[in-house]
């Protein structure tokens, strides 16, 4: 596999921002009041923080939690 594949493949697994289309709450189907929420108490894992307000999440981590879950 080459790293331009990998690339592609990390990218798409990518969540940006917690609210707004393609963000957090959506992809988990809640407010973006709860996912900030779940967020600033450690609940979500695969979630880092970049700069001072940039939130980019992982969509393999947040399907394997939930996951655990059901």
């Amino acid at each position: 596999m080459s790293a331009q594949v990998k690339e592609e493949d990390l990218s798409s697994d990518l969540l940006w921002g917690v609210d707004g289309e393609g963000g957090i709450a959506e992809f988990l189907n809640i407010t973006p009041e709860k996912a900030y929420y779940l967020i600033r108490t450690h609940k979500l894992r695969g979630i880092r923080k970049f700069g001072h307000r940039t939130i980019v999440g992982s969509k393999s981590e947040l399907r394997r939690q939930f996951k655990a879950i059901e």
